[in-house]
């Protein structure tokens, strides 16, 4: 019975730890959009989602972020690299106003897929990243 309860409380451990991973999709939707964990970065406390999938022949990319500062406005951009090493710009997204960015672009899955959708602070400080998720 021990061995039962230590065994289903560390694969709860496990799958916690999993769920915490930065750009761990977390699952799809109905119509086959990729939903990607959007994790905090640099103490922001800012995370979320971001959608990513086929739109009326374009990728639509919406991203949500939990907001503190409600009102502030933030760039958003798909970058080349990771969320511990991101590169230059890919795609710039639509700045996230009250942590939304709602963008479509004229990319496919094979583009983006292993690029990062990045949140940064501010346009005064557009290097501090806020959150970021990793496209499968």
């Amino acid at each position: 019975m021990i061995k039962k309860i230590l065994l289903v409380l560390g694969a709860g451990i496990f799958l916690a730890a999993c769920s915490k991973q930065q750009g761990v999709v977390h699952g799809t939707t109905s119509d086959g959009k990729q939903i990607v964990q959007m994790a905090e970065k640099n103490g922001s406390k800012q995370m979320g989602s971001a959608t990513i999938g086929p739109d009326n022949g374009k990728m639509r990319v919406l991203v949500s972020l939990n907001s503190p500062n409600g009102s502030i406005t933030q760039p958003a951009s798909i970058v080349l690299g990771t969320c511990d090493a991101p590169a230059d710009v890919k795609f710039a997204l639509a700045d996230a106003k009250g942590g939304v960015s709602d963008t479509h672009l004229e990319t496919d899955w094979n583009t983006i897929g292993g690029l990062a959708v990045a949140v940064f602070k501010s346009p005064d400080d557009p290097k501090t990243m806020v959150a970021c998720g990793m496209i499968q």
